[in-house]
């Protein structure tokens, strides 16, 4: 699959190699105790992202995303996170969106376990897509309530805004997930800020990257785009 991956993203690696590459950096970098560290993530709550949820150091990260992997857990999120930091303790936040890429090299679809037809991936991001596109009707109308599926609307919005750029893009499934990417990575950076008096760590580690899930039986890839450590004196 690498030569499937490499083809849309040259520099992604596979997510244990991305996994263990950064947590080698915070550990020997900045000094990060792991067994001190509490991790989050910001990414798809689709259930094909387990490999890249930073499991085998820590079983239950905290989860503040949603749909796409934007995290609408909100300020209130990122303070109960900074919260259940361990005292002298450390927090990495993982984020991003994901996008399928099957075997056959095409982006936006993967043949997931125990299926036998390709399905979309991101299946949040491309349901959007293709509502804006006039692929499908519409999948609201006006009148309808926000209320039960209002994740799938601020996606829906947040492509609106890049309407025209959308509309002529070679590959929109793969222009859209660069577009939600942006949005997370402010999103996240913001929230950090917002709630920076709640940490009582000095550091608070940042990864974001774009998640390329493979077809079933296939090790999953990372394209990095974003690593810092905030000091959080200087915020």
């Amino acid at each position: 699959m690498r030569k499937q991956v490499t083809s849309f993203y040259p520099k992604a690696e596979p997510a244990s190699v991305i996994t263990g590459d950064y947590l080698k950096l915070v550990q020997e970098g900045y000094g990060f105790d792991l067994k001190r560290t509490l991790f989050a993530t910001s990414i798809c709550s689709d259930d094909v992202n387990i490999s890249a949820e930073f499991r085998s150091i820590h079983e239950r990260p905290f989860v503040m995303g949603g749909l796409s992997g934007f995290p609408f857990t909100g300020r209130t999120g990122m303070i109960a996170f900074a919260h259940h930091v361990p005292d002298d303790g450390h927090a990495f936040i993982f984020f991003g969106p994901h996008i399928g890429i099957n075997s056959q090299g095409v982006s936006g679809s993967i043949m997931r376990y125990g299926q036998k037809k390709l399905t979309t991936c991101c299946g949040a991001i491309a349901l959007a897509l293709d509502s804006l596109l006039g692929k499908i009707p519409p999948i609201y109308k006006e009148g309808d309530s926000r209320e039960f599926d209002y994740q799938e609307y601020y996606l829906l919005d947040c492509l609106t805004e890049n309407r025209d750029r959308l509309l002529t893009a070679r590959d929109p499934i793969y222009r859209a997930t660069e577009m939600v990417y942006s949005k997370i990575a402010a999103a996240i950076t913001n929230l950090v800020i917002s709630a920076k008096d709640e940490f009582p760590c000095r550091q608070v580690a940042l990864l974001g990257g774009i998640i390329i899930n493979t077809d079933h039986g296939h090790e999953d890839y990372v394209d990095v785009r974003d690593f810092t450590v905030l000091n959080m004196g200087e915020l």
